[in-house]
């Protein structure tokens, strides 16, 4: 019913206990609000199903649209033009010693896609408690070590795909999938052809939790989107009067849908679309004027993807997109060379732009056998490269680095999930300010 996403870690007894609890439950209800239609970015109309008729806008902020690369960018690029990513990413390196990262002790061996409250004081994940597929929310204080954290309550056999705070810890905004009677056999006849863990026949929703009690739901109709559309990675701007989220084409979504991020007035119930480009994973800027993103695509068969930012405009309840920018040399097409970036995440303080991405010798022929790594664009010199951060914990190398998040404080530490050297399961982890200071450094002082 979506993109795929792939949980491997199910195996067949899994499966079938799976589906014998999926036998045993009620199909819960959704909230839904009337669409008031959808509007372009350039200002222009698209409303009920036809929402995905907003193409002409994709001229309008394509990379023609995007900022410019400095003279001293283009000279660089110049002096590396036969340099591999590869590279020039093992030369543009920062260690961090040991003692910088910390573990956060959290239940669950699955976690993935850590978001912390904007007060820097709670944090979640997603988990599923077992270790064999992320379905669940949990929320964890942290200034309290001993607390290993709390799951979210939501409907009997409904799926977590991601959360995020909405203004303060007691507010939480989630893409929530509902448990429908076709999701048991879509799900297990998907799993016998596959062996992977993808939950088919479920409906998307954008829900809303408060003092962990659901209140509210979004379906696709909602934001003049077909039925069925898969409503990914919300967040909610900083004033708490927007929602982001994207789209993309998936095996059950309604054909056609336009891919790209959308943004959701609540109070006019209006949703504008951002364009046509296979953009993902929206995030606020502490301000809420711009909105950070990663780009993917394919180079041959190998998937690529890159960071950039939408710059908006608000004027009452309108937002205009300004620019969409990319770094480093934002002309070139996306697949032209070899580079993988995403989850963005912006430091306010620091004025950083922090990501994970492939690492590595030949990551373009052989992907998986690059390392993840956290990578740190400044905004104040976003021409040169990224940098990527060397992490060690207890004398131990700290890898397979992705989901990375801050808070909105300027001295706000990096959450992160990465793998310890010489275990087998991720953990959640944090980088300290003092580190992140010392990459701004690095990057502001090559």
């Amino acid at each position: 019913m979506h993109a795929k996403q792939k949980y491997p870690f199910v195996n067949m007894k899994m499966s079938v206990l799976f589906a014998s609890l999926l036998l045993a439950a009620c199909a819960s209800e959704t909230t839904t609000h009337k669409s008031e239609g959808l509007v372009c970015a350039d200002g222009s109309s698209a409303r009920g199903p036809a929402a995905n008729s907003c193409e002409h806008i994709m001229s309008g902020h394509d990379s023609s649209a995007q900022a410019p690369a400095s003279e001293k960018a283009k000279d660089d690029k110049a002096k590396t033009e036969k340099q591999s990513n590869d590279d020039s990413a093992k030369i543009n390196q920062l260690k961090i010693d040991d003692g910088h990262v910390t573990v956060i002790n959290m239940k669950g061996k699955a976690l993935e896609s850590p978001m912390v409250s904007p007060d820097g004081k709670t944090i979640l994940a997603i988990s599923d408690l077992a270790g064999k597929a992320p379905v669940d929310i949990i929320v964890k204080k942290l200034n309290e070590p001993s607390d290993l954290g709390t799951k979210l309550g939501k409907p009997l056999m409904n799926l977590f795909i991601k959360g995020a705070f909405v203004g303060s810890a007691d507010q939480i905004v989630a893409c929530e999938l509902e448990f429908r009677p076709s999701s048991l056999p879509k799900t297990v006849i998907n799993y016998l052809k596959t062996k992977e863990w993808d939950p088919i026949g479920y409906h998307s929703v954008i829900s809303f939790y408060k003092n962990g009690k659901r209140v509210s739901a979004l379906d696709a109709r909602a934001f003049g989107l077909p039925d069925k559309t898969f409503l990914e990675h919300p967040r909610v701007s900083p004033d708490q009067k927007w929602l982001t989220f994207y789209v993309q084409p998936g095996a059950e979504m309604p054909s056609p849908v336009t891919q790209g991020i959308y943004l959701y007035n609540f109070e006019t119930r209006q949703t504008t679309y951002l364009g046509n480009h296979a953009d993902k994973h929206p995030t606020w800027s502490a301000d809420g004027q711009q909105i950070f993103f990663h780009e993917q695509g394919k180079m041959g068969k190998t998937e690529v993807a890159r960071v950039g930012f939408y710059d908006l405009e608000f004027s009452g309840n309108d937002v205009r997109v300004k620019n969409r920018t990319f770094f480093n040399d934002p002309t070139r097409a996306l697949g032209t060379d070899y580079v993988y970036q995403k989850h963005p995440a912006y430091h306010a303080g620091l004025r950083l732009v922090l990501f994970h991405e492939r690492v590595g010798e030949g990551c373009a022929e052989n992907p998986e056998a690059c390392k993840k790594a956290i990578g740190v664009i400044s905004m104040d010199h976003p021409e040169r490269p990224p940098l990527f951060l060397k992490l060690s914990y207890n004398g131990k190398k700290v890898s397979h680095v992705q989901h990375v998040d801050v808070s909105d404080q300027p001295d706000s530490p990096l959450y992160f999930v990465g793998r310890v050297d010489g275990e087998e399961n991720d953990r959640l982890l944090q980088l300290d300010y003092s580190a992140l200071q010392a990459a701004q450094a690095a990057l502001l002082n090559p």
